[in-house]
């Protein structure tokens, strides 16, 4: 059985602690610089998502060892990220939107 030599997980959750303390304290620095409109909101959703999808990105390689699956597994993941998206979109002008033939408006 061919195996693969493990990382270091110790590392790797110092790691997510540090990504996990810059996320939460990136909205508190944009109150403590008082940062208003586009670049408050640039700040808070790249602290917020980017070190999100980083977190992600560790967790599955590492944790989840996909990082040692075969080649099939990432075309895995991608069909199912691609067929949520897909839901979502096709979807979400029916949900997000109040007007149509078939709403009715209960207030």
């Amino acid at each position: 059985m061919a195996g693969h030599k493990h990382p270091n997980y110790i590392k790797i959750y110092i790691t997510l602690v540090i990504l996990f303390i810059v996320s939460v304290t990136g909205p508190e620095i944009a109150k403590i610089f008082g940062l208003e409109g586009v670049s408050r909101t640039v700040l808070v959703l790249t602290t917020a998502f980017g070190i999100a999808i980083w977190k992600a990105y560790l967790v599955c390689a590492y944790f989840m060892h996909l990082k040692f699956e075969k080649i099939y597994a990432p075309y895995i993941l991608l069909s199912c990220l691609s067929l949520v998206a897909l839901f979502f979109f096709g979807s979400a002008t029916d949900v997000m939107f109040a007007d149509g033939h078939n709403w009715e408006k209960t207030y």
